[in-house]
């Protein structure tokens, strides 16, 4: 179990990270065991296609210049000093890219050492520039009240005004309290609005109107936190998504990379659920969340993009119609997408691509490519089978792939209650589409399509009853 973690996290490492802590293990102020060394130059030249049986005592035998294999024991113990090392590793790494962080630790060792001469200047400078606007994501909050904090426990001449120095402190704190308060209440209330729940009354939020509205004015990450919430607590209100469109971009560079990746995904999160009720606005609008945040990197993980990212990109660019941009899209960003994922991500965007240009023939050719080992990769490429077959008015295979995808759903475990909602309803409503009925039927068919809330591909099951029933 212990190698199976170690190899794990050794294996989500870059060439480049990987090179580094090859460097960090040979250092003989971070590392004095010669076979930690040897193991690690081991593991670094098999990196990171790993065999199975790596961390097996007589695997390690060779790499560890032993003739005969290592008690498990012994092993056991390697690999604790190995795991050790590792996590030194990351935090190393860590605070080398928190320039924030990293100041504030040394600014706190000098304090610890009564080093006032020293520590006292380069604390008053820390916290002038965390003062200064742009600094507005977490990292900078929680240091900005620490340092405060630091002041504030000062009694020295230098201060010369400690009142001040309290109430900056008391500042630091709200602004890092309401930050925190505003993002879990989003994420809760978000929680309940994607199971269809009603969200929990929350009567602290409400005391507190008045300070979030108070803040706003000097910290954007509240402000922009606040209108996260806002739009979920009050959907039908398009003001406080339109506010957040023009405030994101506006303050991309100031709240940090991994705090912009969880808002930007929130808002398109949002920006989803408002396209069931006007799609012919929010498509373009998610469509434009997407195409920003891959070229700002929000949405791009290190140096590749998730396979979920390309395909919701082109999906939605198909659904506004902009079918070259997409394949545009598809040849330009392919090579992004991680190379394990790629073929199974690039095999439906093409079947999407073909589909949309009515070369169904085509799309399920290029389904064939696409292995459903996957639930969510599964769904996908029945829905597009069942609706090329549709379209192609080959409707026994149709009616057969369905009657397999309802087996499917009922069957599989560990589906998103959302995804099996959406794609039981698609079932449930081609079913009753391809039964027809009387008119008084089919009429409730139709209303059924209109008032249906979680559905996946409402749009094409519209025009699928609109062409079985051309004067309804």
């Amino acid at each position: 179990m212990k190698g199976k973690k170690i190899k794990a996290i050794l294996s989500a490492l870059s060439s480049k990270e990987m090179s580094a802590f090859h460097e960090f293990v040979h250092s003989p102020y971070f590392n004095k065991n010669p076979q930690l060394t040897l193991l690690v130059s081991f593991l670094c030249e098999r990196h990171p296609n790993f065999d199975e049986n790596v961390f097996e005592p007589e695997y390690l035998a060779s790499a560890l210049s032993r003739e005969a294999p290592m008690t498990a024991k012994k092993l056991s113990y390697l690999l604790s000093d190995l795991q050790q090392i590792i996590d030194q590793f990351l935090v190393a790494e860590r605070i080398k890219e928190k320039s924030y962080l990293r100041e504030y630790m040394c600014i706190n060792a000098l304090r610890e050492r009564n080093l006032r001469e020293v520590f006292l200047p380069r604390v008053l400078k820390f916290q002038e520039r965390l003062a200064q606007p742009g600094h507005y994501h977490r990292e900078a909050l929680t240091v900005r009240f620490m340092v405060s904090d630091i002041i504030a426990e000062l009694s020295d001449s230098k201060i010369k005004d400690m009142e001040t120095s309290l109430q900056t402190a008391i500042d630091n704190l709200f602004e890092l309290f309401l930050t925190n308060l505003l993002r879990y209440a989003y994420k809760s209330q978000n929680r309940m609005a994607i199971q269809f729940l009603n969200p929990p009354h929350i009567p602290l939020l409400e005391e507190l109107e008045v300070l979030f509205q108070q803040y706003s004015q000097s910290s954007p990450g509240i402000r922009i936190y606040y209108l996260l919430y806002a739009c979920v607590r009050e959907p039908e209100k398009d003001e406080y998504f339109d506010q957040l469109r023009i405030l994101l971009p506006q303050h991309q560079e100031s709240l940090g990379i991994r705090q912009l990746r969880i808002i930007y995904l929130a808002t398109i999160n949002i920006s989803l659920r408002k396209m069931r009720s006007n799609p012919e606005k929010y498509t373009q609008a998610t469509l434009d969340l997407y195409t920003e945040g891959i070229d700002n990197r929000a949405l791009v993980e290190g140096n590749y993009l998730s396979q979920w990212t390309f395909n919701n990109t082109i999906k939605l660019a198909l659904r506004a119609r902009q079918i070259d941009w997409a394949e545009d899209f598809i040849n330009n960003y392919q090579k992004l997408v991680i190379k394990e994922q790629r073929t199974d991500a690039l095999g439906l965007n093409l079947a999407e691509l073909s589909f949309a240009r009515g070369a169904f023939h085509e799309a399920l050719a290029h389904l064939n490519n696409v292995a459903t080992t996957t639930i969510r990769y599964h769904i996908l490429v029945s829905i597009l089978r069942i609706k090329s077959f549709w379209e192609l008015q080959e409707f026994g295979p149709a009616i057969a792939a369905l009657s397999a995808f309802k087996v499917y759903l009922s069957r599989t475990r560990g589906i998103a209650p959302p995804l099996k909602k959406g794609a039981q309803s698609f079932c449930q409503l081609l079913h009753r589409i391809s039964v027809g009925g009387t008119e008084r039927k089919r009429l409730e068919t139709k209303d059924l399509i209109a008032k249906t809330g979680l559905v996946i591909d409402k749009p094409w099951l519209m025009k699928a009853f609109a062409r079985e029933n051309p004067k309804l």
